[in-house]
Formats: structure tokens, C-alpha cells, sequence
């Protein structure tokens, strides 16, 4: 991905950014437990969104990142496996939302990456926590 290619794809996940939190939040919201409540909710799926933009920018980016994405989601949400899979599809398509579609195809293996590395990292944590390690 070029500069401009980049720019824009940036661009468009800036401006889309509190839309993606929104439907993130409520896609985990029936089973999410924080204390402090929904803005704590809110701003920690905010600051994943920004992580998860960065991830999709990176030209080379890594699974390390990918997988402390997954882990930090459990401190938002000990999702039941299945609800983290549709937690997962729906952060897939709003991300990729209002992107020109040569940006999409370009970031499809990249947000496979992504993805993949978030549930196993959410997987490792979530097993650490239960002491099934």
C-alpha cells in the first residue's frame, strides 16, 4: 500500500472510528461485565479500535500485536467462545466498511491476521485466568 493508499484507508477508519466502537460495544454489550460501567466499556474498545487500525496499517505487522489485542479483550468482556466469534465477524466488517474495494481486498489478509492472532491471544489469556494453562 502506497502513501496515498494508506492516507486514505487511515482517513476512512478515522472517520469511521466511534461508528466501529459503537457496533463493537454492542455486539459484546448482552454478555460485557466491567466495573465502572459502560464508559469504561466504551473507551477501552476505543482504544482496541485505535490499536486494531494501527495493526491494519502496518506493513508488517505482527502476531504479538495481533494476539495482546485478544488478550486486552478479555479485560473488557470473558466472552463465551461463540459470542467472541460474532464479536470478531462484526469488528471485521465495520472496519472494512466504506473502504474503496481495492483497499478491502488489499487489507483482507491482514485483517485475517489480525483476527486470528485476537483469538488466540484472547484464548491464552482467558486460560491463564482459569489456571488451564
Amino acid at each position: 500500500m502506497d502513501h496515498d493508499e494508506r492516507s486514505t484507508v487511515e482517513g476512512i477508519l478515522r472517520q469511521r472510528r466511534q461508528a466501529i466502537v459503537q457496533a463493537w460495544y454492542q455486539a459484546i454489550s448482552p454478555t460485557a461485565y466491567q466495573p465502572g460501567g459502560t464508559a469504561k466499556v466504551r473507551a477501552r474498545l476505543g482504544t482496541l479500535v485505535d490499536q486494531a487500525i494501527e495493526f491494519l496499517l502496518d506493513e508488517t505487522p505482527g502476531s504479538a500485536m495481533a494476539e495482546a489485542l485478544g488478550g486486552a479483550l478479555t479485560t473488557v468482556d470473558p466472552l463465551q467462545p461463540e459470542a467472541f466469534g460474532r464479536s470478531l465477524e462484526m469488528l471485521a466488517c465495520e472496519m472494512l466498511a466504506g473502504l474503496p474495494a481495492e483497499q478491502t481486498l488489499r487489507l483482507q489478509p491482514r485483517l485475517a491476521r489480525l483476527l486470528g492472532g485476537m483469538g488466540t491471544g484472547h484464548e491464552r489469556v482467558a486460560r491463564d485466568r482459569q489456571g488451564l494453562a
